[in-house]
């Protein structure tokens, strides 16, 4: 499992420099910080002092997120 997260880990990096970026906006913010609080969430989500608070937030915003991905 170590060498399965190293490799994967190298590759999103290596990655890093393949895929043609984009400029800073307020959306492109938004989205990165959401990615970040969405694997917070997820680790939280494994430590019995968070949950079941943890695991509710996780689904809540994955469920606004797909409604609003739908609507669009």
């Amino acid at each position: 499992m170590d060498l399965f997260i190293l490799l994967i880990s190298i590759a999103i990096g290596l990655g890093r420099f393949t895929i043609p970026g984009h400029a800073l906006s307020y959306a492109g913010t938004y989205e990165a910080f959401a990615h970040i609080w969405v694997g917070v969430l997820v680790m939280l989500s494994f430590d019995a002092r968070w949950r079941p608070l943890a695991p509710v937030a996780l689904g809540v915003i994955t469920a606004l997120e797909a409604f609003m991905f739908l609507m669009r």
